[in-house]
């Protein structure tokens, strides 16, 4: 993997994940509304094989949106696309696949993205969105992919993105894999570091060194339960994900002067004990 600048990679990553952590929850309240509409199936099935570039690529953006059987094989075709903005949203639909069948069918073909991108970088940015599909997918086929494209030249946070997508593997294998690349240690001191950030997203454990690590699962590798470890990484990101729209709404709504009306509405504060308010002078220009 050829190097890449950090920050752009960073600004990659953290989009990337946004994306994907989005579509996520508003999968999740799409199931629960009651006013949810049926997805037109056939016309983003026809969209993803069009002509045209950009119905190809809306009609990808909104598949990361959907779940339908038909629409996977429409998927894994329009994934060999020539043009990279319509693989990438393909690759963040692959990634929101729902039922497991889909689920390992949509790995298998962004496991072999990802390792024609290993052989011959094209696009950092590509790289980080299949990754993160990786994760999301969450499959045990993914491991050894995820780590064999990790070398010495690999940015650090590229490192730690591919290093968490094995984390979220809901397997013991992924531990495993995960404690021998901390201690091969190849791509140096920010890699073994990176991996014991993977660690601690997979367990929940905040262990002080390797070492630590290395007795923790000698004791703990028989009775470790990987789904509950999952269970409790999807609660934390969905809590996550309901404090930042938390944070949205209060900044989407008007701001409140004392008393009560909000900004714009024709409240005014009530004048503090004390103190004359004098009327606003109107400003020289």
């Amino acid at each position: 993997m050829s190097r890449i600048h950090a920050p752009v990679l960073l600004a990659v990553l953290a989009t990337a994940l946004a994306c994907a952590s989005g579509i996520h929850a508003r999968l999740a309240a799409d199931e629960a509304s009651p006013d949810r509409q049926a997805p037109d199936v056939p016309a983003l099935v026809a969209g993803l094989a069009s002509e045209d570039r950009e119905k190809r690529q809306a009609s990808a953006e909104a598949a990361c949106e959907v779940q339908h059987p038909d629409l996977l094989p429409a998927l894994l075709k329009a994934a060999k696309d020539e043009y990279r903005s319509v693989r990438e949203p393909v690759w963040k639909a692959l990634g929101a696949r729902s039922p497991q069948p889909e689920k390992a069918k949509a790995a298998r073909a962004v496991e072999t993205r990802l390792r024609e991108l290993d052989r011959k970088p094209e696009s950092p940015e590509e790289v980080a969105v299949v990754v993160q599909a990786l994760h999301d997918l969450a499959q045990r086929s993914s491991i050894d992919p995820l780590l064999e494209g990790l070398g010495p030249t690999t940015e650090a946070p590229l490192a730690l993105a591919r290093l968490r997508a094995v984390a979220n593997v809901p397997d013991k294998a992924a531990i495993e894999a995960l404690l021998n690349y901390a201690q091969r240690g190849r791509g140096g001191d920010a890699h073994r570091a990176a991996a014991r950030q993977a660690l601690t997203y997979a367990t929940g454990l905040r262990l002080a060194n390797l070492d630590a690590w290395l007795r923790w699962w000698s004791d703990a590798k028989r009775t470790w339960d990987p789904d509950e470890a999952a269970a409790a990484r999807a609660e934390q990101a969905s809590s996550a994900e309901a404090r930042k729209s938390g944070r949205e709404g209060r900044r989407e709504r008007p701001a409140q002067k004392p008393g009560g009306s909000p900004e714009g509405e024709g409240g005014s504060p009530p004048e503090k004990p004390g103190k004359r308010q004098e009327p606003e002078q109107p400003s020289e220009s």
